[in-house]
């Protein structure tokens, strides 16, 4: 169109669509005002409705205005909005949406969104947390966000940080940062001011449309709390799956990890995780099963056998161990002493707000020592729990006898 008319009218045709827009945006205004008057609003028009009128009235006649000089420039508007209108209506023929889009991805390389991971960082000497979420971030291909919050005391502005210790902080996460980058994946740094943590990364978990969030745990819990007051709060609210890492104490060589067997399938996601680490370590993974009775004892080999197949699909030794005993409890954590890192899955009874994993692995949680990986999935409505691990499969799976 600019190589053919004069520019003129091609900006008077551009203006009189912004006009429209605009009427459009005041009208609005008062559809949404008169439609839906509880919602919370953080700004109110005054003198409603009489500016927006007022805005509808003035863009209407300097639109029309624009006849007496451009004539030719309302047909090229009306002709985009004939356009546009044609589009919608396409849009909602699905079929031939469908139709258009298989030629285009056939022709033209389609973004496809990468699985998100989110680390909140507390303490700049968790290295080992970074290199956790860059792990998992190179296997699933994803982008890791490392997130730091300062938080402000309610009785302060948000602005009362002094920006030389924001600059330090950007500073230290920036390091952490280049560490992921490093052990090979995508990751971005972000700090945050605000006056609750739980309320900023929250925040963060449903715009970043999170797919994961990696949480540090010190261990420790106080009375009324299970494992903390807001390790309790994202386990039980947090809109994605969730890892609760305990990291303290680790050994830089990770030798025998234990991973306790349950029928839940939060159990076969821990351990997918459990690999990862045995992987990277060269470490022996141990699947306890722990019983009362002999009827839960035969369930139990079954959902041993299951991991035990995901573990001989990716080439790593384990054993199945398996023990009747009257205090579960008890027993995990004595013969967790033996181990390098104990990993949980939880259970059904994760979604009651007396339990973070669950009851009997909040238990264990609060008097184990060693390092602990706790997991909680959420299950979308396209996913399949899966048969043998949320890992890649490798071409040619090395025979591994139990």
């Amino acid at each position: 169109i600019t190589l053919t008319l004069d520019i003129n009218t091609v900006a008077a045709s551009a203006d009189i669509m912004f006009l429209l827009l605009f009427l459009m945006v005041n009208y609005a205004a008062i559809v949404l005002r008169k439609t839906m008057p509880d919602v919370k609003r953080y700004y109110v028009m005054p003198l409603f409705p009489i500016i927006p009128m007022l805005g509808i009235a003035t863009k209407f006649v300097i639109a029309l205005s624009l006849w007496t000089i451009e004539p030719i420039a309302w047909v090229i508007a009306l002709g985009w909005i004939g356009i546009g209108l044609l589009v919608h209506y396409l849009h909602e023929k699905k079929e031939i949406v469908i139709g258009v889009t298989k030629v285009v991805e056939s022709i033209l390389p389609i973004h496809r969104r990468r699985y998100h991971i989110l680390l909140p960082i507390a303490d700049f000497d968790r290295v080992e947390l970074v290199d956790f979420g860059a792990m998992v971030a190179q296997v699933e291909d994803a982008e890791l966000t490392l997130l730091h919050v300062i938080e402000v005391p309610a009785a302060l502005p948000i602005d009362a940080i002094d920006r030389s210790y924001v600059g330090e902080v950007r500073w230290q996460l920036g390091k952490l940062r280049r560490r992921a980058e490093e052990l090979g994946a995508y990751a971005t740094a972000r700090v945050e001011v605000s006056h609750k943590v739980f309320d900023a990364i929250i925040d963060n978990i449903r715009e970043g449309d999170t797919d994961l969030l990696v949480l540090g745990w010190k261990g420790g819990w106080r009375k009324g709390r299970i494992l903390g007051a807001n390790v309790d709060r994202f386990v039980q609210e947090a809109p994605c799956d969730v890892v609760v890492f305990k990291s303290a104490g680790m050994k830089p060589k990770l030798d025998r990890i234990l991973v306790l067997n349950a029928p839940e399938w939060h159990v076969s996601y821990a351990t997918g995780y459990a690999i990862l680490l045995a992987k990277k370590h060269r470490a022996r993974i141990t699947i306890l099963s722990a019983v009362q009775t002999d009827l839960e004892l035969e369930k139990e080999r079954g959902y041993s056998a299951r991991l035990a197949e995901m573990c001989r699909t990716h080439g790593v030794p384990f054993e199945e161990k398996f023990v009747k005993i009257r205090n579960i409890v008890d027993m995990v954590v004595e013969e967790a002493k033996g181990y390098d890192l104990l990993v949980l899955g939880a259970s059904s009874e994760w979604r009651l707000t007396q339990f973070a994993f669950g009851p009997m692995q909040d238990q264990i949680a609060r008097r184990e020592d060693i390092p602990m990986l706790m997991v909680r999935k959420v299950r979308r409505k396209e996913e399949r729990v899966p048969l043998r691990s949320p890992l890649p499969t490798p071409p040619v799976p090395p025979s591994q006898p139990a």
